[in-house]
Formats: C-alpha cells, sequence, structure tokens
C-alpha cells in the first residue's frame, strides 16, 4: 500500500513537472514567434521607407542633373561673355556637384538595405 501512495504521487509529480515543462515550451514558442512577427515588421517599414526615400533622391538626382545642365548654360555664357562667374554662383555649382555625389551613395545604400532582405 505504502508502495502504491508513493508511486501515485511520483507520477503526479512528474506529470506536475511535465505541465511546467511544456508550459515554459509554450511560453518560448509564443515569444519566438511574436520575435518573427515584431522582426518581420520591422523589415516591411524598413523596404517601405526605404522606397520612399528612393523615390525622393531620385527626383533629387534629377533636379541635380537638371541644375548642372543650366550650370554648364550660365558657364558657358559667362565664358563668352569674358566674365568670370560670381564666387557665390560657382560655389553653388560646386555644391550641386558635390550633392549629386551624395545622392548616388545614398542610391547605392539603398540598394544595399533591399539586399538585407
Amino acid at each position: 500500500m505504502i508502495k502504491k501512495e508513493i508511486a501515485e504521487k511520483l507520477f503526479k509529480a512528474e506529470l506536475k513537472q511535465e505541465k511546467i515543462e511544456l508550459a515554459l515550451v509554450d511560453d518560448f514558442t509564443n515569444q519566438f514567434e511574436q520575435l518573427l512577427d515584431v522582426q518581420e515588421k520591422a523589415g516591411l517599414d524598413l523596404i517601405d521607407a526605404a522606397r520612399k526615400a528612393e523615390v525622393r533622391f531620385k527626383k533629387a538626382e534629377a533636379d541635380a542633373s537638371n541644375a548642372l545642365k543650366t550650370a554648364a548654360k550660365l558657364e558657358s555664357s559667362f565664358k563668352e561673355l569674358g566674365i568670370d562667374i560670381p564666387t557665390i554662383v560657382q560655389n553653388k555649382i560646386n555644391s550641386v556637384k558635390s550633392i549629386q555625389k551624395e545622392l548616388a551613395s545614398y542610391s547605392s545604400n539603398i540598394k544595399k538595405i533591399y539586399a538585407m532582405f
């Protein structure tokens, strides 16, 4: 009789331990699935933001290209007149050239972001 009681208590203790272990597995599984969901949503948010930025950078690149075309005409006109381009205008032309390089770098970095996914 004592052996039976001991066996029953041991069996109940094992069941409780298994329930605890199963509960921990369930908790971990839920946390893992939540992590995957959050990671996926963050990735999609990043891709969406990158797409929006890419569109803006492409527009800015087109604007810079147009500005440099106008600058070339301006430089040509000043040269034909035999006068120097005002320093402030030349500085702006140089700034546009610098901005154009930065924009190309940004576009390259956006492509790297896409490659991550």
